[in-house]
């Protein structure tokens, strides 16, 4: 911990540094201090590959779910109740979240570490990686029970306690979560 707080003034000054915007304008950001290492789209290089085909991904699976859902609606919904429709439907919801949360969150990473990486080791980035493991794992549980129980149980509840049901869990999920996050950033 004390090699954490040595690096504190020096850190703060550098993302001081590299946070800020030189021409606001233009529309492609760039920092000072590393304007010669982006290209014109404030992507370092050697990255741009991987965000095209992430940038592509992410087209594909908006259509792909959109398309699924209208599908689904119009020809399936019917044989199902409301609440099974909408496990359904916050399943399919989740898996392209799921993919699309596994594909930023690499790229996320590693322009955070390129971009500052002595900021990023001073906001305990490294260290938090575990906590967003943990996060995404608690709330992919929550919503797997929720998935779980709109489809297997809510038809035999009335809509006030699967509301009720649904919030509690909620609350729990979000309490757990923050316990979590109060416990990493001490």
């Amino acid at each position: 911990m004390q090699g954490r707080e040595a690096r504190l003034p020096k850190c703060k000054k550098m993302c001081q540094t590299l946070g800020t915007v030189q021409d606001a304008g233009r529309r492609a950001v760039r920092f000072s201090g590393r304007e010669g290492d982006m290209d014109s789209w404030g992507v370092p290089p050697g990255m741009s590959g991987g965000l095209k085909w992430r940038v592509g991904l992410s087209i594909l699976l908006g259509i792909g779910w959109l398309s699924f859902v209208l599908i689904w609606l119009l020809f399936f919904a019917d044989g199902f109740s409301i609440y099974r429709n909408l496990a359904i439907l916050f399943l399919s919801l989740l898996l392209t979240g799921a993919v699309l949360t596994a594909t930023w969150l690499s790229y996320g990473m590693r322009m955070a570490e390129y971009s500052s990486p002595e900021c990023t080791e001073w906001m305990g980035l490294r260290s938090m990686r575990l906590c967003m493991i943990a996060t995404l794992l608690l709330w992919g549980a929550w919503a797997g029970l929720v998935i779980g129980w709109l489809y297997l149980v809510a038809d035999a509840m009335s809509g006030y306690q699967n509301i009720a049901v649904l919030l509690i869990s909620f609350l729990l999920a979000a309490g757990v979560s923050t316990a979590i996050w109060m416990y990493a950033t001490q």
